[in-house]
């Protein structure tokens, strides 16, 4: 006569399975909207700002032109330049 054992049979937790789902379907669509799926194309507008910002760098601007009109060359210089203050030592590792 053998001795037969029966092992408990561990009740299968459905809250477990439904999480492991969740899981596995939240990586499926993580990946899927990340990598493969492409984002609509939204239409800019440009703030005023730049729209007149392009305007004035269309403006042709020629140094040349500038140095040698009679208005800039009858502009004067109003005051001296600014003398240097001195500052430190000659050595300043000396005692």
């Amino acid at each position: 006569m053998a001795i037969q054992i029966d092992q408990e049979k561990r009740p299968i937790n459905i809250i477990s399975i439904l999480m492991g789902f969740v899981v596995v379907a939240s990586l499926f669509a993580g990946v899927y909207f990340f990598l493969f799926k492409r984002p609509e194309l939204i239409d800019v507008v440009l703030p005023a700002e730049i729209q007149s910002l392009s305007a004035i760098s269309s403006i042709p601007f020629d140094p040349g032109k500038i140095i040698s009109s009679d208005k800039f060359r009858a502009l004067q210089q109003h005051g001296g330049d600014v003398p240097l203050p001195q500052t430190g030592r000659a050595n300043p590792f000396l005692p």
